[in-house]
């Protein structure tokens, strides 16, 4: 016994297999561009110390405006 395609019942059964494939084939994809555990850490950490070294910039940079506040003969 065969899929008929003219018959409504085979023709949705085609639909709903045609539906599943094409999520495997989304989730597959997926699945590729997945990141480990161990990378998601280390893009954490690289992000943290950037992130540390901006704020030292920042503070530094305050401190100088408000010596150059201060002290307007600078």
């Amino acid at each position: 016994m065969g899929i008929d395609l003219n018959k409504e019942l085979d023709k949705k059964i085609v639909r709903r297999i045609s539906n599943v494939e094409e999520r495997i084939k989304d989730i597959l994809t997926v699945q590729k561009q997945f990141s480990t555990a161990s990378q998601l850490t280390e893009l954490l950490a690289a992000i943290t110390l950037e992130l540390e070294t901006l704020k030292e910039i920042s503070n530094s940079l305050e401190r100088r405006v408000s010596i150059i506040e201060d002290n307007p003969d600078l």
